[in-house]
């Protein structure tokens, strides 16, 4: 008879967010009133949890690139009721609903425009993703920042909560004259029902220039976008003198990533990956390999294991091995940001199966008042 069962649930704090200390408030304010131009684009590609302070004026949204699915890119912007400390807006009343992330953008000139320029401004919106499903009373929107000085915020579009489905691409077209002004911003807003990271959404891709239309729906681009593989086959980090106690068992037989083909057409792509251990810059590997991809598809880029190291100075040290994976050559084009990622593959002192990066709680619910109890398993090498 059972008296446990496992669950899982939302998360009621976000460990990445709390953790993150690069962040540079002196810079960000700087940033605030400084205008950027167009065209406009971002598809989050520019590292760390938090949005990027040359673009962006707020850190409210979470950057990430696991709690997507099927994103066009990697990295979206995670909206949640959790806020940019990771903690809950609200901590008394779980049922309320309020006004919770945001993501605003600098100013952007477009006082150089005029309705006549056909300016798009263009997104991509999951809801749920790999979190959980944001209620129909819960909802997305996009403001836009009008010249107006007593009422400059003005929403220009909106969705309701639902449960996952694909990326869906949403175009605006801007023809207000009132929006044609130098301190022009967008903000996108979520609205939410509850005190965790439940009511999930993501947003990626964003684009906003002139001489566009309606029809303007390509996206032009082969970019990478899960998370390449951890190099260790069954833990995610280790000790280094562990690991090196018996590497080859320790070691994957391969590592790869992941690679989109958002066109209409088929590609044919090389790619390549360079390794070395950070902290010493001593190199360990490269390679390159090629494949073909069907249009709006994913393709694995896979290089057999590499088996060189390093001597670490210390029994405890920390030792990084850092994987860059790159595009070298595709028939088409795109942002070349998007054509590069990186994965780290740590050894310090301790033993890990998580990818650092969680997106539900898990838990024991009891049918009883004994304790419950969990057991994980860890082997050793010496």
């Amino acid at each position: 008879m059972s008296f446990a069962q496992e669950a899982v649930a939302p998360l009621y704090y976000h460990p990445p967010q709390k953790s993150e200390i690069h962040y540079n408030s002196s810079s960000r304010a700087a940033n605030k009133t400084t205008a950027i131009t167009l065209p406009f684009f971002e598809d989050f590609t520019s590292g760390g949890y938090y949005p990027d302070t040359n673009i962006w004026v707020d850190r409210k949204v979470y950057i990430n690139n696991t709690m997507c699915v099927g994103a066009i890119s990697r990295g979206v912007a995670t909206f949640d009721a959790i806020d940019e400390t990771g903690l809950p807006y609200e901590t008394t009343n779980k049922n309320i609903l309020r006004y919770a992330d945001s993501l605003t953008s600098r100013p952007i000139d477009l006082s150089i425009y005029s309705p006549d320029d056909s300016l798009y401004f263009s997104f991509f919106y999951q809801p749920q993703g790999n979190g959980f499903d944001p209620q129909p009373q819960d909802s997305l929107m996009l403001y836009f920042r009008r010249a107006s000085t007593t009422s400059p915020w003005t929403r220009v579009w909106r969705v309701a909560g639902s449960t996952l489905q694909p990326f869906q691409q949403v175009m605006i077209p801007v023809t207000d004259a009132n929006l044609f002004h130098e301190g022009f911003q967008f903000r996108f807003v979520n609205k939410a029902s509850i005190n965790n990271t439940d009511d999930n959404w993501n947003v990626d891709y964003i684009r906003f220039g002139p001489n566009r239309n309606i029809n303007d729906t390509l996206v032009n681009d082969v970019a990478f976008v899960e998370e390449p593989s951890f190099l260790l086959s069954d833990y995610t980090s280790m000790p280094y003198h562990q690991f090196m106690a018996n590497a080859n068992a320790e070691r994957g037989s391969q590592h790869s990533t992941t690679i989109k083909n958002n066109t209409k057409g088929n590609v044919n792509i090389n790619f390549g990956y360079s390794a070395k251990e950070f902290y010493t810059n001593t190199p360990l590997a490269n390679g390159s390999n090629g494949t073909g991809i069907q249009a709006d598809k994913e393709g694995i880029a896979t290089f057999p294991v590499y088996t060189n190291t390093i001597t670490a100075p210390l029994q405890n040290s920390a030792v990084l091995f850092q994987q860059k994976y790159y595009i070298e050559s595709t028939s088409e084009t795109g942002p070349v940001v998007n054509d590069t990622i990186i994965k780290n593959q740590l050894f310090h002192n301790f033993l890990a199966y998580d990818d650092g990066s969680p997106e539900k709680s898990y838990y024991l619910k009891l049918f009883t008042t004994l304790p419950g109890k969990l057991a994980i398993e860890h082997h050793l090498n010496v």
